[in-house]
């Protein structure tokens, strides 16, 4: 199976930056009044909004401060544009499960936010500083609420089109490629399917008036068990993402290619795979509306909480 890591990073796999905002936002509403005087001292000047997308920033080498550039000068976080995905086929029951384990890496996010979590609790040892430790850590707890960065379709090529399997254990047994969190996946507005759901789905996360709604939501929402370890959180927060990404690939319907060939052989499908929403886009968005607000309050309670355990 080719599960090509750079080819996924080098596409659109954002979740928009406004939503990293928004779930930074809110989980700071969340946080006690020590914890909030600790991370102020940390952000030094910066708030927990502006410092969520440093890690969508720095897999492009922009940002140049003198903690940046340690990190960039650790060879060890080369590949650090592949840290925020995982690609679980859709059928798998959750991350860490047997049949899952053939599709992780010790690079995803799963890992990579484990060990932002050990660098942020331990201080010393890790070859993250404090400040990027927590950079990271608001950064991918968003991400790993983004369902489209922890679970997808496998593609199988047929006559004129691909037919979209969910099953682990065909996906490893056929040498199957992803839809790379659907990016590979084309929908009628012309936009791929992660880029519609990191931020075409859902509410505008700039008004005043959904932030409000975001923070109430997630002040009420049940949650990881606090005293449980920080350790296994990752892991449960992408099975709980893995299972919201089968709403996303509900009533979607693969187009066939208009070319006279085969799926496998087509320069059109290299493109991207044309797939179309079954009752239309207006149904698809009304089904899917529901998980995204819940993933954007889960996460940002869930930031809020493993924020609290590590600088409570």
């Amino acid at each position: 199976m080719v599960r090509d890591t750079t080819l996924r990073s080098l596409h659109h796999i954002e979740w928009a930056a406004p939503r990293h905002q928004s779930i930074a936002a809110a989980a700071w509403d969340l946080l006690s009044e020590a914890t909030k005087e600790k991370l102020t001292r940390m952000l030094a000047g910066s708030s927990l909004a502006q410092v969520s997308t440093w890690a969508d920033e720095i897999k492009r080498g922009h940002p140049q401060d003198a903690e940046s550039i340690k990190f960039q000068a650790d060879p060890r976080n080369k590949g650090n544009a592949s840290w925020h995905f995982v690609d679980l086929p859709l059928g798998c029951s959750g991350y860490g499960a047997p049949e899952s384990t053939h599709f992780t890496r010790p690079d995803d996010i799963v890992h990579m936010l484990g060990e932002a979590i050990r660098a942020a609790r331990e201080r010393t040892g890790s070859r993250f500083s404090p400040f990027n430790a927590l950079r990271l850590i608001v950064h991918l707890v968003g991400d790993i609420h983004q369902p489209l960065h922890i679970a997808c379709g496998y593609l199988r090529p047929t006559a004129n089109t691909f037919e979209i399997v969910q099953s682990p254990k065909e996906a490893q047994a056929d040498n199957l490629n992803s839809d790379h969190g659907g990016n590979r996946l084309l929908l009628p507005n012309r936009l791929n399917l992660h880029e519609y759901w990191d931020g075409h789905v859902g509410d505008d996360n700039s008004s005043s008036e959904t932030k409000a709604r975001l923070t109430a939501a997630a002040r009420v929402k049940r949650t990881t068990d606090a005293t449980s370890d920080p350790g296994s959180w990752p892991s449960d927060w992408a099975t709980q993402s893995l299972l919201a990404a089968r709403t996303a690939y509900e009533s979607l319907k693969v187009s066939p290619l208009t070319q006279d060939t085969t799926a496998a052989n087509s320069s059109e499908s290299e493109k991207g795979i044309k797939v179309a929403w079954a009752n239309g886009e207006e149904s698809y968005k009304a089904q899917c509306l529901p998980v995204v607000r819940e993933r954007l309050a889960t996460g940002a309670k869930n930031l809020a909480m493993v924020l609290g355990v590590i600088y409570s």
